[in-house]
């Protein structure tokens, strides 16, 4: 009897345990659906061949990768269309004001990487106006 008056679930609860799920599974579906546009600007096309499949490799189909070259910065300022920037070459200075640069190595790291990921959270949180935490379980910790 004491096991039984512990674990007793009332109908509300379970209608409320249902109504979370079917949040979270829209959640989820609305997070797995999410593409972020993105120019990658490399040195070389070795280097952005191997660093679109090491994006493609941890993001999955979030990150829309268009692969550009320097002269193609012009379009950059003015298409409004990418999200953001990724380049290798450290010496060039990009400024571009309307979307964030990430600058990442040859051989990106996993600090680069998180900073991405960090980048493509909180574009997803402020796309839809979440609250951060909605999102535990069932992401990463990237803290």
């Amino acid at each position: 009897q004491c096991i039984s008056d512990e674990f007793a679930i009332s109908f509300e609860n379970i209608e409320i345990l249902e109504i979370f799920m079917l949040v979270q599974a829209s959640i989820l579906r609305k997070q797995n659906q999410m593409v972020i546009e993105t120019a990658l600007i490399c040195r070389s096309y070795v280097e952005k061949d191997y660093i679109r499949e090491v994006l493609k490799h941890h993001f999955g189909n979030k990150l829309n990768i268009y692969v550009m070259d320097f002269p193609d910065i012009d379009s950059l300022f003015r298409k409004n269309g990418f999200d953001i920037l990724i380049t290798t070459d450290l010496g060039q200075l990009i400024n571009i004001e309307h979307i964030p640069v990430y600058k990442v190595s040859s051989f990106p790291t996993p600090s680069e990487l998180k900073e991405i990921k960090m980048f493509t959270r909180k574009n997803f949180i402020d796309r839809y106006g979440l609250n951060p935490n909605i999102l535990y379980p069932f992401e990463e910790d990237i803290d």
